[in-house]
């Protein structure tokens, strides 16, 4: 269930905890079987200042790679989430980026900006990283997730081998 409040020019995109694990297999596949680095929470949210992205994940890790597609386009951006708080015992790992105001096209850089205004129809795939830029684990959202996945493992070879993604 995604929850979409405009709440005085305020976007939240409100993802309940993840039911479904996509094992990668096909689009349709699930499995009950977890990855080493759970994706936990996923927060997506746009304000007048533009899209702020928080995941936390069970465990420590590196970092993470957001790939945003908007649906119906196809039009792609990759940021990168930073750490931004972590578990002092290592429970957890908190990543976030933003927020990205929002600039033409043309001028969009990543970690920086985007393209997509508040009323885009997005999808979100985040890459879970370890120290060596391994993949760990992902996590799935927003208007089209299985459409975005298979965008993302279609330009990202690396993908294929990643066992599956939790789906928000």
């Amino acid at each position: 269930m995604i929850l979409l409040a405009l709440i005085a020019c305020e976007a939240v995109v409100d993802f309940p905890p993840p039911t479904t694990w996509d094992s990668g297999a096909s689009p349709t596949t699930t499995t009950s079987e977890e990855p080493l680095h759970t994706p936990l929470e996923w927060d997506a949210r746009c304000t007048s200042e533009g899209w702020s992205y928080r995941l936390r994940v069970e465990g420590w890790v590196a970092a993470a790679t957001l790939d945003l597609v908007e649906s119906g386009t196809g039009a792609r951006e990759r940021h990168s989430l930073g750490r931004a708080a972590s578990d002092p015992e290592g429970a957890w790992d908190e990543l976030a980026l933003g927020p990205l105001p929002e600039v033409p096209a043309a001028d969009q850089a990543a970690n920086t900006s985007t393209r997509f205004p508040c009323d885009s129809p997005l999808s979100m795939v985040v890459r879970v990283e370890d120290a060596r830029g391994e993949l760990l684990s992902c996590a799935v959202a927003g208007d089209d997730p299985d459409a975005a996945l298979a965008a993302v493992r279609t330009a990202e070879p690396d993908l294929q081998g990643l066992r599956g993604c939790t789906v928000f």
